[in-house]
């Protein structure tokens, strides 16, 4: 072969060649391009390129939902104090207590028997206030034959403070409550003839107060004490310097203008409270209530009593033809009793203000196993004898003695009185 020949053949080697490089090398850009593209898809698109046959897929779980927190249970949170007057009642007791209400119900148990006391005082938990979250009403339950009057009073209600029940007010027979609807309550009451008052006071929105709206009182026009006046204000003061004085026909037409009719709350009878426990699922409750009544209770000495004179210690303050014998009873030992005269300077809502005029009589200690009789006279029905004494947790408590006006039968009403 010649040289030329050879030249040639080289030639067309090579053009072969480069040929091939350059078909393989289009060939890898075209698949790198095709790699390229598959990563720019979105990962559905690369799936269904990739198994065209592929079946729906599963969804994804729906996150878990928060639990929501218990409802709050109304009915739990008045329970001890429902426990509270069902045990009172049921014991009889004639204590009387403002700080836990029962003074309308121990007042009652003067008269009734615990059977009949079980009977013709209920419950509710009912929102009055209207703030959506109910109070616990304990009144009088008005016979079928009676209409809704002046013949069921209320004798506390209470509302939640922070969940925990809180006593709102008391009433008793001279200083009663009658609900009027839309959260008020009409009051009246008396400290005798020449001095009443009447009142007209609508639920605070939390239950917990209650706001004046309308106050009427009889009070002496001067110190004669030989005419009786009408006076008249908003806020629920026994003050004349706060008042106006209206005549009896002013005062007539007053009343008339504000009047309203009583309106009937729907109570549970005492008697059907442990079927109420069983019925919310309240197993048996049991409450300690012998820190809760007074530790003190009064009432006159009975002949069977004064006849036993070792059982008792007894002394006379008052000499006088209308000496009444009272007898004081512990419930616990209590010390540094003292027997007092006390005078009243003012009364504001359920609450009377007393001083301390003279201490009368002292001991170290009260007993349960040693009762003391008093003699003392009662003169009218404002209080004007009073005890006072250091209970089991080391606090001084102080009492006013009290006639009841519906019998004449005696309790006791817890006053505050500043320390010295």
């Amino acid at each position: 072969m010649t040289y030329k020949g050879k030249v040639m053949k080289i030639r067309k080697s090579l053009f072969v060649l480069i040929v091939m490089i350059v078909l393989i090398s289009l060939a890898g850009c075209g698949q790198n391009q095709d790699a390229l593209q598959t990563h720019d898809r979105p990962a559905q698109e690369r799936d269904n390129n990739l198994s065209p046959e592929t079946g729906p897929t599963e969804s994804e779980p729906e996150p878990t939902a928060t639990p929501a927190e218990p409802e709050f249970d109304v009915a739990r949170a008045y329970l001890d104090t429902l426990e509270y007057f069902y045990q009172f009642i049921v014991s009889g007791s004639t204590d009387f207590d403002y700080e836990y209400g029962t003074v309308g119900i121990g007042e009652q148990a003067s008269f009734r028997t615990p059977d009949e006391a079980l009977q013709s005082t209920g419950f509710a938990i009912t929102d009055l206030s209207g703030d959506g979250l109910p109070e616990l009403f304990i009144g009088e339950i008005a016979a079928d034959s009676q209409a809704v009057s002046l013949l069921a009073p209320a004798y506390a209600v209470f509302a939640l403070q922070d969940n925990e029940p809180a006593l709102t007010f008391t009433g008793w027979y001279r200083n009663a409550y009658f609900y009027h609807g839309d959260g008020r309550f009409y009051q009246t009451g008396s400290n005798s003839a020449m001095y009443s008052i009447e009142g007209i006071y609508k639920l605070s929105p939390d239950g917990l107060t209650l706001n004046c709206e309308h106050y009427f009182f009889t009070y002496e026009k001067d110190e004669t004490l030989s005419e009786i006046g009408n006076y008249y204000n908003t806020s629920c003061q026994s003050d004349k310097a706060v008042s106006v004085e209206l005549s009896d026909e002013e005062l007539a037409e007053k009343r008339k203008e504000l009047s309203s009719e009583p309106v009937s709350v729907e109570l549970i009878p005492f008697a059907e409270y442990p079927q109420w426990k069983e019925e919310h699922g309240f197993g048996q409750i049991t409450t300690d209530t012998t820190n809760l009544l007074n530790a003190i209770r009064v009432d006159y000495a009975s002949d069977e009593l004064l006849a036993n004179p070792g059982t008792y210690d007894e002394v006379i303050i008052d000499a006088s033809d209308s000496l009444a014998k009272v007898v004081f009873m512990a419930n616990i030992t209590v010390k540094d009793f003292k027997y007092l005269e006390i005078l009243l300077t003012d009364c504001v809502g359920d609450k009377c203000i007393f001083d301390i005029v003279e201490e009368l009589y002292s001991i170290n200690e009260l007993r349960p196993e040693r009762p003391l009789v008093i003699g003392m006279v009662f003169m009218g029905s404002i209080p004007n004898r009073g005890i006072s004494f250091v209970d089991e947790t080391g606090t001084t408590r102080y009492f006013s003695i009290n006639q009841s006006g519906r019998d004449g039968s005696l309790f006791l009403l817890e006053f505050e009185y500043p320390q010295p």
